[in-house]
């Protein structure tokens, strides 16, 4: 039999001191197949019947410690249902290419990759190849090589190319059009119902994304940089010319044209998503619209431009609101309301009270309200329905007035508040950019929208719109071992490349078919996992309750000889060494102490050592 014993640690001691004496006595204490066997209680904790109620309370603080303990892990195969896919969708423009070769640096010669004629350079007149992606043509000499005495610094331009090369306007990487960008809000949500594979499909639209189309004219190198990089070629021939391995680009001013398009339609993609939905895209009139829902931007509608909201308050080309130069009037448009004679309403910084209502000429007296003062007005729904005040602070629109049904005079009233308004053309919109308002040929809304840069973009990384950053790239292909000879080489491109990734995620199950073919099954890792065990039997008894001759389980003994029987058994025995009279708190630790069953005491010499020792034990049960 052996018998040991730990000190537990004093409320009042040091705590470094403590800390690091009590560290040193856990090992002292039993394992955890002392406390638990197979997840279900090997111990019983015995608490004292005449023990004082705190002694009862560290017996059940020491029992919620050991239940965190009843648990069994296993080992299961985990089932997967679905596989959840993350592709990056942002939209991504065709790179412009405009270098390619491998260069012997010993012997200035080329083991062209590209075309004789032009030495690895993309960018000389059309030649017949199988590069589909050849649709650029940079500014040269008569001979396809690059002119580099007075003239330009090379400059990408559009060129019609022959038919090898693939003269499809569609390739063009300086125009496109990309979807999902700006946010457009109708101010009458639209309804329609089509028929789609055999399915009744109802199609509500209060806002949606709509496309715009970048084109962009010209792109240059640095004029600087590029003259610079020609001085380190200036005793080579033309066709020795290596491209600069970092160079800033300039698109210059007027070279950027940005255009939104407010004709909004649908159209599906011929695949289905797995819930048995087609794809549904909205978009602009050129890309074949299944059915135009809208063909231009109108009063109510609210337009989102790069963080700049517009709520349109009025489109009109003879500019009737704020006078003949504004045909675009936006500002915080408010939904029509029924305003009671004698009642205040109010719109932002700004109120309105309905003073009289004429319903058989059908006018109204309205004060107005606001920052700027008080007003007193008189509208005609038939003569003169709006009136503006404040220098276009708030506008407000009689429509109609009547008898309501408990013979309240009541009108009908509209208000919009904050005006601004703009003319066809707008300088520095944004800062650098120009803004064209192209109207509809009624003039009552906005067809197109037109962003214009008046200023050069420049840099060795250009943003646009933040949307998509432009920027020369330079790849060398390092050396390489061939016929004793080294050889190195360069890839020079114009990238355009969206700014952020647009993640899109998608789930599919086994069996449904992806681009590439059927997912037939998913790849699994057995997991461990836990279940917590039901425990239906007490495992805190009194020690009146434990016979010391049939003990069948380990003993947790809360309370020293006087408050605990079967500690002062134990005492009596002489198995129990502790000086429990003038304990400041122990854990002693009795091996075989009842045939093949062990016992541990938590005690001290009054019911506040007790409870130290207590929480002590909990540290320790916690800790495994």
């Amino acid at each position: 039999m052996k018998v040991r014993k730990i000190a537990a640690l004093a409320v009042g001691a040091a705590m470094v001191g403590a800390t690091l004496g009590y560290a040193s006595a856990q090992s002292e204490l039993p394992g955890k197949e002392f406390f638990v066997k197979d997840g279900m209680p090997n111990v019983k904790i015995v608490v004292g019947s005449n023990a004082a109620a705190m002694d009862v309370v560290s017996a059940a603080d020491i029992a919620v410690a050991l239940g965190t303990l009843l648990y069994t892990e296993k080992e299961v195969q985990a089932e997967a249902t679905a596989v959840v896919v993350k592709e990056d969708t942002a939209y991504d423009p065709d790179d412009i290419p405009v270098f390619k070769d491998k260069y012997n640096e010993e012997t200035h010669e080329y083991e062209d990759l590209a075309s004789d004629a032009n030495y690895g350079w993309w960018n000389g007149s059309a030649w017949d190849c199988d590069l589909d992606e050849v649709v650029y043509s940079w500014t040269t000499d008569s001979n396809g090589l690059w002119d580099y005495g007075d003239v330009e610094t090379p400059t990408l331009t559009w060129t019609e190319v022959n038919a090898s090369v693939g003269g499809d306007s569609d390739l063009n990487p300086l125009d496109f059009t990309v979807y999902d960008a700006i946010m457009w809000k109708f101010g009458t949500p639209l309804t329609e119902e089509e028929t789609i594979d055999g399915k009744d499909v109802t199609f509500t639209v209060d806002e949606e994304a709509v496309g715009y189309t970048v084109k962009i004219d010209e792109i240059r190198f640095d004029k600087d940089e590029w003259d610079e990089h020609l001085e380190d070629y200036a005793d080579l021939s033309s066709k020795e010319l290596l491209p600069p391995k970092d160079i800033d680009l300039v698109i210059p001013a007027w070279a950027v044209t940005y255009t939104v398009d407010f004709k909004v339609g649908y159209w599906t993609w011929p695949r289905h998503k797995y819930s048995g939905m087609p794809y549904t895209l909205y978009g602009v009139d050129d890309m074949g619209l299944d059915e135009v829902w809208v063909d231009a931007a109108y009063p109510g509608d609210t337009i989102e431009l790069f963080g700049k909201e517009l709520k349109l308050v009025d489109v009109n080309a003879s500019g009737t609101v704020l006078g003949p130069d504004y045909v675009v009037v936006v500002g915080e448009a408010y939904a029509p309301e029924y305003m009671k004679q004698g009642e205040t309403y109010t719109f932002g910084d700004y109120k309105v009270t309905v003073l009289d209502i004429d319903v058989y000429d059908d006018k109204a007296l309205l004060q107005v309200e606001g920052p700027e003062g008080s007003e007193l007005v008189i509208v005609d729904a038939d003569e003169n329905p709006t009136e503006i005040l404040f220098n276009g602070g708030i506008m407000v629109t009689l429509y109609d007035t009547f008898v309501g049904i408990e013979g309240n005079l009541i009108a009908q009233v509209e208000v919009s508040t904050n005006l601004e308004g703009y003319e066809e053309t707008v300088e520095d919109f944004f800062d650098g950019w120009d803004l064209e308002f192209v109207l509809t040929p009624e003039g009552d809304g906005i067809d197109k929208i037109i962003l214009t840069n008046n200023k050069d973009l420049k840099g060795s990384e250009i943003n646009l719109f933040n949307q998509f950053k432009v920027y020369y790239d330079y790849t060398p292909y390092g050396p390489d071992e061939k016929d004793s000879t080294t050889y190195y080489g360069a890839e020079a491109w114009v990238r355009i490349d969206p700014i952020e990734p647009e993640w899109e995620f998608t789930e599919y199950e086994i069996g449904d078919e992806i681009d590439d073919g059927i997912i037939d099954s998913v790849k699994t890792e057995p997991v461990k996992t836990v279940e917590i065990n039901k425990i239906t039997e007490p495992i805190t008894v009194l020690d009146t309750e434990v016979d010391v001759n049939a003990v069948d389980s380990n003993l947790i003994l809360v309370g020293g000889p006087v408050a605990n029987a079967i500690t002062k058994y134990l005492v009596d025995q002489g198995l129990s060494t502790v000086d429990w009279e003038n304990s400041d708190g122990d854990i002693e630790y009795i091996e075989d102490a009842f045939g093949t069953f062990d016992v541990l005491i938590v005690a001290g010499k009054d019911r506040y050592a007790t409870r130290d020792a207590a929480k002590e034990l909990m540290e320790y049960l916690a800790g495994l």
